[in-house]
């Protein structure tokens, strides 16, 4: 393990998306079928604080998101976001949270922490509510680069953590490009990582990304869980 983690931060300095490495399962079945079934039954009770990604989307499937992950809004909207949702957050997953944190420390030998000015691991949400299939067809290859997270906190190497609660029998895999150019232009012919319920991943952030599209039907949700790690010399500070 150790090995393993230490090759991952050597790669994260790369600077481009050439020789990072590829996604990797931290612990597979990370959470159990029960604890998978209670976290996706607090997303449905806290319904009321889903909000959508981009407000103004025509998608038959909208990106929503149950608390704002630092690159989907500005600065000021996650500083606001952080101060309505964290104790609504740390209510209802607490106990998931406490979890993350003693993996992840036994996983990278380093003492975890969350940050008092940043979210809680969120959730990422797509739900068809409809009675027919419906197809989400966009592709957003990304890289997870937080320009803002030097304001809040020395910042490290970034690993980026996602658990995924519910996939649809029809894609929604994460696609991913190891050799995209120092701009990450090429992302021809993407490489696929096939999610499994309840494991937990990592990839490095300067990894070119994005969801597979899929497919919807009746009563289909994609659901993850995500977070991301800053790793210092001598601690981790998770967030989101």
């Amino acid at each position: 393990m150790p090995g393993n983690n230490e090759q991952l931060i050597t790669l994260l300095k790369a600077g481009d998306s050439r020789g990072v490495a590829p996604p990797a399962i931290i612990k597979p079945q990370y959470f159990t079928v029960d604890e998978v079934s209670d976290i996706l039954t607090r997303i449905d009770d806290l319904k009321q604080y889903w909000s959508a990604l981009r407000p103004t989307s025509t998608s038959a499937i909208p990106t929503q998101l149950l608390s704002r992950g630092m690159p989907t809004c500005s600065p000021l909207e996650y500083t606001f976001n952080v101060r309505e949702m964290k104790e609504i957050m740390y209510h209802n997953f607490s106990t998931y949270y406490e979890k993350i944190i003693e993996t992840i420390e036994k996983e990278f030998g380093l003492p975890t922490e969350f940050n008092t000015d940043c979210q809680y691991p969120g959730f990422h949400i797509f739900v068809n509510k409809t009675d027919e299939q419906q197809e989400y067809s966009t592709h957003n290859f990304h890289k997870d680069i937080f320009p803002s997270l030097g304001n809040i906190m020395q910042v490290g190497d970034i690993i980026s953590v996602i658990i995924p609660l519910s996939i649809p029998s029809v894609g929604g895999n994460l696609l991913y490009k190891l050799n995209a150019g120092p701009l990450g232009i090429n992302v021809s012919d993407p490489d696929i990582f096939v999610y499994n319920t309840g494991d937990m991943i990592k990839w490095p952030n300067k990894l070119l990304h994005s969801i597979e599209p899929f497919t919807l039907f009746p009563n289909e949700r994609r659901i993850t869980c995500q977070m991301h790690l800053n790793v210092l010399a001598n601690k981790i500070i998770i967030f989101w």
